[in-house]
Parts: structure tokens; C-alpha cells; sequence
């Protein structure tokens, strides 16, 4: 009898296929629009403002070096200890980790010019891609499938877009946390994975109680630890960067966390930079009020993100109780972690929800027929959702899935968290 050829689509594939085919349906949006004449953003565009290309890299990196401020930006918002003391944008409120990789790239610019930076950072973010595709994959077409998943998920164009190394060296740092998290594979490894996300953005400590994955006995001492680190590397690349750049100090990093909140956090407008593509908990609020023209005054934003902080860690707390009661699996568990972490940020851009690759990923090497069940089904479904670009409907110019994509979030956490609470039995 003849063969049947065809080509198998294995399980794992659809939730990159589906990422190919949504990004593209909104860029096909986004090319009739501009074909009947809605050529302005962000109508015409899904991702951000197209004269703000690379702004991300452009602007960090020419904030530290006199050659970038005065031949490329001349209206670049972040400032140095002018603007500090003035209490307007600068960049002393970047952790040590993320002034130095932007020192690295200055250096470059010196000595070279800025489309030496931009292919810098062009190779960088293609061989991070192909890494994960290469760590991830079983077969040679698996390897395809996924890298062009990776490439077209809405937070790796934005990041892309954006000129935002940071966002990939911290997601490929959480996406092998969490995956060798699963597997319980090489704590030590999981250490400096964790240091470096912490580094690059601070927020990433609510994600300490995935150490409990591990022998719960061990985990004050894997949290010490893990605490260390993410200190010692703090203190490391502190020093570095005051060697490179004497302005950047501890005292400084301090006041320009406080300025970055005042302008960031305690701003009731969501038509401010970062503002246009934040996903977490107190932007939706932001949003919603704004729509409706009720803005928020000063001293009921700064309540509201500490009621969302309270709360969020509550339920941090309470998930962590469930999975030691193996209430919940571990794909559950780190799936809470990291939704509670994105949410209880004040301020989430778009590119850092590359950190929900990490479920798809780890779904194609898990043994177990993961998609059988029904709350790790939600958890794919929930993780695409959050990748692929939703940019139809606006506010103001603003997409509606800056309320949407977090109260999906919050919705499917607080639903998987409940199934666990009314479990009579212990999971495998």
C-alpha cells in the first residue's frame, strides 16, 4: 500500500504556530490600515513609536558618553548628575549589572560608531535566540519552529524594536531558571541564574520561592544563598561601573530609584514613556481611570501599588504553602511565581513578558504528557495569549491590552490557585 505523506504537526508546535499567525494577522491590521489612510500610530504600527527606533540602547548608551549626546540625540530623556539633582529622568536608578552592560556598549560607540552597536546588539539577540531554540529543541525542525516562534512573539519584536538587551539577558536568565526549576537540575546553576535576573530587574526577588522545588529542608539555606549571590554580584558590578564611571554610586542609585518612582509609578498618566506597554497590576488601574477621565491623584496611586504589593505577596505566600502541601505541580507553582511577579510590578513593559516563552519552552522537553491536563493547558493557552500582539482597540492611543493582559493574568493565577485550595488530595 502507498505511504500517506504528510507532515505530523507534534502538540508542542501549536502554541508557536500560533504566535506566527497573531502577529502577523495584527501586522496585516496594521498594513490595511494604513492602506485606507489611518497611516498614524499606532494604527500603523503594533509595536512602539517608529522614530523612536532602538531608543532603549540609543538612549542609555549616549547618556554616558559626551560623543552620543552631542552627535546622535538631542533630546535624550535620560540625563546624568544634572538631571539627578534636578529630580528629571537619569540613569542612576539602573541596578549595576544593567550601567555596565550599557558601559560595554559606550565603549563600543567610542571607538567604533553606532551601527557597530546596533549589529552588536542585532547578533546578540539572534544568538540568544538560537540558543534557546538549540536548548529546547528534540529535532531539526524543532529547532526552526521554535526560533521563529521566539522571533515573532510580540515581546522579542518589541525588545527588538526597542534596542532592549537588558530584557533578553534577564528572560533567558528566568526562562532556564524555571526550566531547570522543573527538572531539579543544578542548583548551583540556578544561583547565578537568579543573581542575574534579580540585577537586572530587582522585582525578579518574589521569585525566591521556587527553592522550595527543591528539598524543602534546604530551603532557608538555597535562599541564603541564592540571597548572597544576587548581593555579591550587586556589590561587584557596583565597584566596576564606579571604577568605569565615578558619577554611579550606591547613594546615587538610591536617589534615582526615587526619582524614577515619583515619574514612573506615582504618574497618573499612561501616555508617558514605558506607560504605553506596561502589563502590570496598577497600569490596568491607571488605564481604566484614565479611559474614564477619573484620574488618580498622587497619594491614591502610591495606596493602591502598596495594596497591590500586600496582596500580591499574600498570595506569593499562599502558593508557596499549597505547593509544599503538593496542591499544586510544580508547573503550577512557577507559573503563580512568575504571574505574581509581573503583576505586583509597578511598571512591566511589554518586552519582559518574553519570560512566558519559559511554559512553552519547558512543555516540549517535559516528558510527561503535560497538555492531558487541564490547568497546564490553561497555563499555554495563558502564555501565548501574553506573546502575541492585541493591538486593535485604543484609548487614547493606547492598545486595551494594557488592561486586558494582566487581568487575564490575574484572573487564570487566582483560578489555578483556587482549584489548589479545593483539592482534598495531594498531586503526584
Amino acid at each position: 500500500m502507498p505511504k500517506n505523506n504528510y507532515v505530523e504537526i507534534n502538540s508542542y508546535y501549536i502554541p508557536f504556530l500560533a504566535i506566527m499567525v497573531f502577529s502577523l494577522l495584527n501586522g496585516f491590521f496594521n498594513s490595511i490600515m494604513i492602506q485606507y489612510g489611518t497611516n498614524i500610530f499606532p494604527y500603523n504600527n503594533f509595536l512602539f513609536l517608529p522614530s523612536d527606533r532602538h531608543a532603549d540602547l540609543i538612549n542609555v548608551v549616549s547618556s554616558f558618553s559626551e560623543v552620543g549626546k552631542s552627535s546622535f540625540l538631542l533630546h535624550n530623556p535620560y540625563g546624568d548628575v544634572d538631571a539627578l539633582n534636578t529630580n528629571s529622568l537619569n540613569h542612576f536608578f539602573l541596578p549595576p549589572l544593567v550601567v555596565f552592560i550599557s558601559l560595554l556598549f559606550e565603549k563600543l560607540w567610542s571607538i567604533t560608531n553606532i551601527n557597530i552597536v546596533l549589529f552588536a546588539f542585532y547578533s546578540f539577540s539572534f544568538l540568544a535566540i538560537s540558543f534557546l531554540a538549540s536548548y529546547f529543541k528534540k529535532s531539526s525542525t524543532d529547532y526552526f519552529i521554535i526560533f521563529f516562534g521566539i522571533l515573532l512573539s510580540y515581546p522579542v519584536l518589541f525588545a527588538l524594536s526597542r534596542g532592549h538587551i537588558f530584557s533578553f539577558i534577564s528572560s533567558i536568565a528566568i526562562i532556564l531558571l524555571v526550566y531547570n526549576s522543573i527538572i531539579k537540575k543544578n542548583t548551583f546553576f540556578l544561583f547565578i541564574l537568579f543573581a542575574i535576573a534579580v540585577n537586572i530587574k530587582p522585582n525578579a526577588i518574589v521569585l525566591l520561592p521556587l527553592f522550595l522545588i527543591f528539598e524543602t529542608k534546604n530551603f532557608l539555606k538555597n535562599i541564603t544563598i541564592a540571597l548572597i549571590s544576587s548581593i555579591l554580584l550587586f556589590i561587584l558590578f557596583l565597584l566596576i561601573d564606579n571604577y568605569l564611571y565615578p558619577q554611579y554610586t550606591l547613594g546615587r542609585f538610591i536617589k534615582g530609584l526615587g526619582t524614577y518612582y515619583h515619574l514612573y509609578v506615582l504618574n497618573h498618566s499612561i501616555q508617558i514613556e514605558g506607560g504605553w506597554f506596561s502589563n502590570s497590576l496598577l497600569t490596568a488601574i491607571k488605564f481604566a481611570t484614565s479611559c474614564t477621565k477619573n484620574l488618580l491623584t498622587t497619594n491614591m496611586i502610591a495606596k493602591a501599588n502598596n495594596i497591590i504589593a500586600i496582596s500580591l505577596a499574600s498570595l506569593v505566600l499562599l502558593s508557596s504553602l499549597q505547593y509544599i502541601k503538593r496542591k499544586m505541580t510544580k508547573f503550577e507553582f512557577l507559573f503563580l511565581l512568575i504571574s505574581f511577579y509581573v503583576l505586583m510590578s509597578s511598571v512591566y513593559a511589554t518586552y519582559h513578558l518574553m519570560v512566558f516563552l519559559a511554559f512553552i519552552l519547558s512543555a516540549i522537553k517535559i516528558n510527561n504528557c503535560i497538555l492531558d491536563d487541564f490547568p497546564n493547558r490553561l497555563i499555554l493557552f495563558t502564555s501565548v495569549f501574553l506573546l502575541i500582539p492585541k493591538n486593535y482597540l485604543f484609548c487614547h492611543n493606547v492598545s486595551y491590552e494594557m488592561i486586558l493582559n494582566p487581568m487575564i493574568l490575574f484572573s487564570i493565577s487566582v483560578y489555578i490557585l483556587y482549584k489548589s485550595i479545593r483539592l482534598k488530595h495531594a498531586k503526584n
